[in-house]
């Protein structure tokens, strides 16, 4: 019973993989604008179309961080404007804006990781950014993670965010070579920045149990989503009119597809020799990503020595080494092997005196001579 109960525990290696690809396509156009006259007592009257962030007729320092195809006109300086408003205003303006932008994102992850049946693994990786969580007075507290701030004083109030990828994996293997799988995955990933509110972050998570078999991979979540958003800021009436209103308002369309799927695959630990195949393919994989990516020879071979091998390979191996060895020493005891040329005399043999001596016999090898049972030994 006890030799039934100490066995080794069982292990399986679990790769997952998930794919994500997100489209987007943006189009902005539109204009600004403004005019304006001076009035009798010094003062000014200003009349104004659609002023946006990033498009201002009132404010040309705006065009400095505009992007795309940009034009228009403006006047000269509007007589008393520095004192009214405490800048320069162009006397008129008319500005307008084309932008369209697309992006295509491809990531591809694919955490792995080796578990013990019935135990719990955890797989975690990501980074920790840094964002501006608002501002501190001092006297009334200390910045989270920032430089501490002096009564009187305004400073930062620093935070920081775990964008990480987390896979939590507790497997069940059968007799039958089938798994059953608890599975908690929580991926994070930094979105858009708010001018306002700061950076923006996505979140998913997925908890869910699979039964599978060796090998054999599945889809256990996925997501398809799609978002279309139109926004326009005009002038009422004025910015309703056909072709005309392109001049009285500023219109955004944005369209963005997210293709989200995640899949898993076990592979079952039965010996050395599985976790052996899987240390070789992966160096295999890293060989050929390092390859596309790089210029430097990164072949690493460990080294083994095969005299403390155990098991049938072993075995052959040592046949194979024996038999080598063999056939080197033979190759060696040739070439030690003289051939003698020519002929070899016996001399008279000592026990018989009257015998006469045998005819010279050429040989090749040194072979005794016959010696005739009836004359002597």
């Amino acid at each position: 019973v006890i030799k039934d109960l100490d066995q080794p525990r069982r292990q399986v290696f679990i790769e997952a993989l998930i794919f994500e690809v997100q489209l987007s396509n943006d189009l902005s156009i539109g204009s600004s604008s403004h005019g304006g006259y001076p009035v009798d007592g010094g003062g000014s009257i200003v009349l104004g179309g659609v002023q946006t962030s990033t498009l201002k007729s009132l404010d040309l320092t705006s065009l400095a961080a505009a992007t795309g195809l940009i034009g228009g006109l403006v006047g000269a300086p509007l007589a008393n404007s520095q004192t009214l408003l405490g800048k320069s205003i162009p006397s008129y303006g008319l500005l307008f804006q084309a932008l369209a932008n697309q992006a295509n994102t491809n990531i591809l992850s694919a955490p792995h990781i080796i578990a013990i049946n019935n135990e719990k693994t955890e797989f975690s990786v990501g980074n920790n950014i840094p964002y501006k969580g608002g501002l501190s007075f001092g006297g009334f507290g200390l910045p989270a993670g920032g430089a501490q701030s002096l009564p009187g004083s305004i400073g930062q109030n620093i935070q920081r965010e775990k964008l990480n990828l987390v896979l939590n994996i507790t497997p069940h293997i059968s007799s039958d070579d089938v798994v059953r799988l608890d599975v908690e995955h929580e991926t994070k990933d930094i979105g858009e920045k708010d001018a306002e509110l700061g950076p923006t972050w996505t979140e998913r998570k997925l908890k869910t149990q699979v039964v599978v078999h060796d090998q054999q991979s599945v889809v256990i979540g996925g997501l398809i989503q799609e978002r279309d958003i139109y926004s326009v800021n005009k002038v009422p009436l004025l910015g309703d009119i056909p072709i005309l209103g392109y001049l009285f308002k500023y219109s955004t369309k944005s369209k963005k597809k997210t293709n989200l799927l995640i899949l898993i695959t076990p592979y079952i630990i039965k010996d050395q020799l599985d976790l052996q195949a899987i240390r070789e393919r992966k160096q295999r994989e890293y060989q050929e990503f390092t390859r596309s990516f790089s210029t430097l020879d990164t072949k690493y071979d460990a080294r083994m020595d095969y005299r403390r091998k155990r098991g049938m390979l072993e075995e052959i191996n040592r046949a194979i080494q024996s038999v080598e060895d063999d056939v080197a020493y033979q190759a060696q005891f040739n070439r030690r092997v003289q051939v003698l040329e020519g002929a070899v005399d016996y001399g008279p043999n000592d026990s018989d005196d009257d015998a006469p001596a045998p005819a010279p016999v050429p040989a090749v090898l040194p072979v005794p001579a016959k010696v005739d049972p009836k004359k002597g030994k």
